[in-house]
């Protein structure tokens, strides 16, 4: 069968289509198989600790919805991706039409598609743990709290309404024509990026007042406090936010065929994938009694009678200086 003009252009465009979705496929298979082993890290941390506490018991519950959601976030890419080659490429019809196989895809993949969009709502679910997090480390502070709150319900709203509008584009019943994602992902990061910044003084506030107080947390080096402060309060978790915003946006004005589009599909695979290994890794950070939030929202219970003590409901040793 030759080809016409048209026909290659339609299956040079599957093609970058579908070399895409291999992009992303791979990005999320490799990220998965990170978070099985941070979640099942964490596991064995909590299963061993000979007290489960509260803050323990919701990063667990988050970690275990994580896992379901982003199973299902690969389950449903692996899925749609064979159904598409499938039917485009070995799946072939009498009439030898390469747009009527392509609709004849487009169609079989439908269901998958519109599935595919709500895993990526697990940035929710991070976006929420930040927000419990700040919440306890600030108790009383009636203002602050407003703030988060604000924010937080703002942010809510938005994400809920992402991806019914997503799914209203699949289906063709929607007339909106803007661009939610690149929008929900600025509210969100703006929202993460306040409230980290919230964590972030109150554990240098912690920290002051321990050296007041003539004790020190647990010896670690600048570096790992650095790093560990950055994974406690969400820093790299909004860092992945603010690189996909930016690449998300570049790629409103490009076409298929370009390396932004490329960073774009893999940044998405990996916002994804790093808001589900959010909880795990906090679970274990709390486990290892290295959380500076923790201790943060435990200050009022340190016993100093003695110079030294321990913050209760953390286990992190304070010593004397």
């Amino acid at each position: 069968m030759s080809l016409t003009p048209e026909d290659a252009a339609l299956l040079a465009e599957y093609g970058a289509v579908l070399y895409y979705d291999v992009v992303e496929l791979i990005t999320v298979s490799a990220l998965y198989g990170s978070f099985l082993f941070s979640a099942s890290l964490a596991g064995y941390l909590i299963l061993s600790s000979l007290t489960k506490r509260k803050s323990q018991l919701i990063l667990l519950a988050s970690t275990i919805l994580a896992a379901v959601t982003l199973t299902l976030n690969l389950l449903c890419g692996t899925v749609l991706f064979l159904t598409e080659v499938y039917y485009l490429f070995i799946q072939t019809f009498g009439a030898n039409d390469i747009m009527v196989q392509g609709e004849f895809a487009s169609t079989r993949a439908f269901t998958w598609e519109v599935i595919s969009i709500w895993p990526n709502q697990i940035l929710l679910l991070s976006d929420c743990i930040i927000t419990w997090r700040a919440w306890v480390v600030w108790p009383g502070q009636r203002y602050v709290k407003a703030i988060i709150a604000f924010l937080a319900i703002g942010n809510f709203v938005l994400q809920i309404i992402d991806p019914i509008f997503d799914t209203l584009e699949i289906t063709e019943t929607s007339a909106i024509t803007i661009d939610l994602d690149v929008i929900s992902s600025g509210v969100s990061f703006a929202m993460n990026a306040v409230i980290t910044g919230l964590i972030g003084l109150k554990a240098w506030l912690f920290r002051k007042q321990l050296k007041d107080m003539g004790l020190t947390q647990r010896r670690l080096s600048g570096s790992q406090r650095i790093l560990l402060l950055w994974v406690d309060s969400g820093v790299v978790f909004a860092i992945f936010q603010l690189l996909f915003i930016i690449f998300a946006a570049l790629n409103l004005n490009t076409t298929y065929n370009d390396s932004i589009s490329v960073g774009a599909r893999v940044l998405t695979a990996m916002v994804t994938s790093v808001a589900g290994m959010y909880p795990a890794l906090l679970l274990i950070i709390v486990n290892m009694g290295v959380s500076m939030v923790e201790d943060a929202a435990s200050l009022q219970n340190i016993d100093t009678t003695s110079g030294s003590g321990t913050v209760a409901g953390t286990g992190t040793a304070l010593e004397s200086e």
